[in-house]
């Protein structure tokens, strides 16, 4: 394979009509954060050509595609604004069945349009590989053909990257994982030495392999829809752009942007890509293919070089960083740098893509590709990126709606929605609800309330305006349609309605009652309880079918978690709904099949901070125990996430759990979250609780913390990191496998994603479940019975841990 890929890469490349030029870079070095909406001219600004500077219609935001009728005449689509050249309808036509790309040559120009059948985005699996080599036959074998287009028949799609059960069949396979790789590789590689000009048509999502395939082109034109995104995001699965990308990018456009891309795996607007000189032109949607068949004509011609004055230009601060060994040096250096202080080195993709730009940058295109394809394989033999990729399978099944005889059940679409209290959840709830264009009716009990919601939700759009993730008129717009009341006037046209009223069973139900009176009957209710009984509250109802929990975290806007917990006489319907709800809002749902006391989240989260209160009282130190759990890998120590959450949110969670733990053989209960409770040290919302919140860094309050220990009475030792470290990630472990054992859920994916949304379990670790079949289902059986002797009965191990550690098994038997 290797020799065969040096054979590929060393013949003479072709001569280019217009040379790609670097991007002008910014002069910042690569930050790892999100990537931001950048404002940019509009397409009448751009190169001369008739058609890129015509004015935009008003369209749909999908791509209008010629029609091949059976006459064999390619005729412009009706719905496109203006005619597809005329060169190109009134050439004689001819089409190629390549499988799931269909390649029409007319005169000069082919085009090769990729659709997977029944499948609503494209992916590069083994036959669309197959297909797109079968395209590049057929046309290098028509010397007529001068210029190929690659464009999708999707109407928001053109590749959303490589489809990674191509390396999974069954268990993960090196070699065939291998071969996969290289063949991507060479095929691309193949479309770069082709003797006809290739032009991606972009329209939607472009990212990894798909977007490898643009940068193999010679031009790109990308729509400026807002649905286009083209990114490379392989860094979130553990590995790295291997067909091509790292070698390629680092080429074309400027050193920090190029680094920025693959690090973050962030997604680029048509206009930021171009902006960096990645893509050529950015027309509208429904311009986009007379656009890219003028280029066509152009490129024929002998007249594209307006691309090449539309290119970015570089400074001599951008050009010292891109080619020179200090100023490259000096990229690489911050560009680590950045990545340690947010990976904590963790994750190994990132230092790896680093170490093999740094390493392939200034050699010749062949030799970097050998160095990406062993960077590859190293990636592949390591447990994070194993971790990583189940997580991405585990994330596809999510969310999946209901089946009734053997079929999807339909559920309806949120238009229109009610959120009873406009508190931190209640108005955090309304926001992100109301961001994705769901009309909003918030209630409180008197106006002073509703005016801080409404507050809440201003400032939290002011900083989407800040972040240029919208303009201010679209946040006017979207604030126009959240409307307030102290009644129920309203609440009959609302499709949902979400109660986030203060945490206590009385009040919910009276609110639940009264509401009724108000709405439709087809009305679905819903709780944001985050440990209460769904059947009770149900029953206080008149529509217990349509009645479910939906729990979000806090901060609504950054915890992607949603807990959607099924009561007994929940309809399938119902759950479908708000299932579709929770992704519409571009949230991450987990079902919770049975309603017992802290759902998955809350009921581990109580006793693995109970395990840590232990520790306190018997000698451990409050800063020892949260450096070693963020030593693993948690984002923040337990007591740092208590302090932020509230001591007296963590108080009443773990009295609304505790029935769960007491009948258990062994269970200790810890009375220091209470003493802190009586104390109205309530955490970083009043100044003080485990930790003194003062400044901008919390400092532990050691004085404090020990002298309410000593007057607890408890006898006190010296205890080892490693017991701290492994009771606490036992405790998790432990209580996940019981949750899974007891049908909260129905596959162990469910838990383990439930725990690294909503607790911040470290994604490199997979999930505590996952975890287990890292270490080994008998060493982690071991490790508990070991404990359950020394420490407690608390610590043995579950049946469901013990039968599978008798029978070999694994949770998760592809990795």
């Amino acid at each position: 394979m290797a020799d065969k890929e040096q054979e590929t890469t060393e013949k003479k490349p072709k001569k280019k009509l217009v040379p790609v030029k670097k991007a002008k870079a910014t002069g910042e070095l690569p930050k790892i954060k999100e990537a931001e909406s950048v404002k940019a001219k509009d397409t009448a600004d751009l190169p001369k050509a008739p058609e890129a500077e015509a004015s935009p219609a008003k369209g749909t935001g999908k791509l209008k595609q010629p029609e091949v009728p059976e006459s064999g005449k390619v005729t412009a689509a009706a719905e496109v604004a203006a005619p597809v050249t005329a060169a190109v309808t009134a050439a004689e036509t001819s089409s190629h069945d390549c499988g799931w790309v269909q390649l029409e040559i007319a005169g000069e120009i082919a085009t090769a349009w990729i659709d997977q059948p029944d499948k609503k985005v494209n992916l590069l699996a083994n036959p669309m590989l197959d297909s797109i080599e079968k395209a590049i036959d057929a046309v290098e074998g028509n010397a007529s053909v001068k210029v190929l287009i690659f464009a999708s028949r999707k109407s928001d799609n053109f590749i959303a990257g490589a489809d990674l059960s191509s390396m999974i069949q069954g268990g993960f396979d090196l070699e065939a994982a291998l071969a996969y790789g290289n063949r991507g590789r060479l095929l691309f590689q193949r479309v770069a030495e082709m003797n006809a000009t290739t032009i991606a048509c972009i329209h939607g999502t472009c990212l990894g392999g798909g977007t490898e395939l643009t940068l193999a082109c010679d031009y790109r034109v990308a729509s400026n829809d807002p649905k286009t995104r083209i990114g490379l995001p392989e860094v979130q699965l553990g590995i790295l752009p291997a067909w091509g990308g790292v070698s390629r990018l680092p080429r074309m456009i400027s050193l920090p942007n190029a680094l920025d891309m693959m690090l973050t795996g962030k997604q680029l607007k048509a206009r930021k890509a171009r902006s960096m000189g990645l893509v050529h032109l950015t027309p509208p949607p429904e311009k986009l293919l007379d656009v890219t068949y003028k280029l066509a004509q152009d490129v024929l011609a002998g007249k594209a070089s307006y691309l090449d004055k539309a290119q970015p230009k570089s400074s001599l601060l951008d050009k010292a960083l891109n080619n020179l060994a200090v100023g490259q040096n000096l990229v690489f250096k911050q560009a680590r740098k950045n990545v340690l202080d947010k990976s904590k080195g963790f994750y190994p993709a990132p230092l790896k893509i680093l170490e093999t730009v740094q390493s392939s940058l200034n050699l010749p295109l062949h030799e970097a590709f050998k160095l990406e394809a062993d960077a590859f394989e190293n990636l592949l033999q390591r447990s994070e990126t194993a971790s990583l990729m189940n997580l991405f399978f585990i994330n596809q099944e999510l969310g999946k709606p209901p089946e009734q005889d053997g079929k999807p059940v339909k559920g309806g679409k949120v238009k229109m929605m009610g959120v009873l209290g406009a508190g931190y959840m209640g108005a955090g709830i309304a926001q992100v609800s109301n961001y994705k264009n769901i009309e909003i009716r918030l209630k409180d009990m008197n106006q002073q309330a509703l005016l801080a919601g409404v507050k809440s939700v201003h400032q939290a759009y002011s900083k989407l305006v800040k972040r240029k993730r919208l303009s201010a008129k679209e946040a006017e717009d979207r604030m126009r349609r959240l409307t307030t009341t102290v009644d129920y006037s309203g609440f009959q046209h609302c499709d949902l309605v979400i109660e986030a009223v203060v945490e206590r069973m009385d009040v919910k139900k009276q609110v639940f009652q009264e509401l009724e009176q108000h709405i439709r009957p087809s009305t679905i209710l819903a709780s944001n309880t985050s440990a209460l009984s769904i059947n009770e509250m149900a029953a206080a109802t008149a529509r217990p079918d349509r009645f479910i929990g939906l729990h979000f975290f806090g901060p609504v806007q950054k915890m992607p978690l949603v807990e959607v917990i099924v009561g007994e006489q929940t309809s399938a319907e119902t759950l479908a709904t708000a299932l579709n709800y929770v992704k519409s809002i571009g949230k991450t749902p987990v079902v919770i099949r049975k309603d017992l006391p802290g759902f998955v989240v809350n009921r581990v989260l109580a006793l693995y901070g109970n395990e840590a209160c232990l520790l306190l009282e018997e000698g451990a130190d409050l800063t020892t125990i949260d450096r070693l759990m963020t030593d693993f890998g948690m984002p923040m120590g337990i007591f740092e996430v208590i302090d932020l959450a509230g001591v007296d949110v963590a108080y009443h969670t773990a009295n609304s759990v505790v029935s769960l733990f007491e009948g258990r053989e062994g269970f200790q209960r810890s009375s220091l979250l209470q003493k802190l409770y009586d104390d109205q040290r309530l955490g970083q919302k009043n100044g003080k609780g485990f930790y003194i919140h003062a400044g901008k860094e919390p400092i532990p309050d050691h004085r404090y913390v020990q002298e309410l220990v000593e007057g607890l009475g408890s006898e006190r030792r010296e205890v080892s990191g490693e017991e701290i470290r492994d009771r606490l990630v036992l405790s998790i472990i432990n209580e996940a496998a019981l949750c899974l054992q007891e049908g909260l859920v129905e596959k162990p994916g469910e838990i383990d994603m439930a725990m690294l949304m909503g607790t911040g379990f470290p994604p490199f670790r997979g999930g505590p479940l996952r975890l287990v079949d890292q270490q080994g289902i008998q060493f982690i059986v071991n490790q508990l019975e070991y404990y359950a002797e020394t420490r407690g009965a608390r610590f043995a191990p579950c049946q469901l841990l013990k039968d599978m550690a008798a029978k070999g098994q694994k949770f998760y038997p592809l990795f």
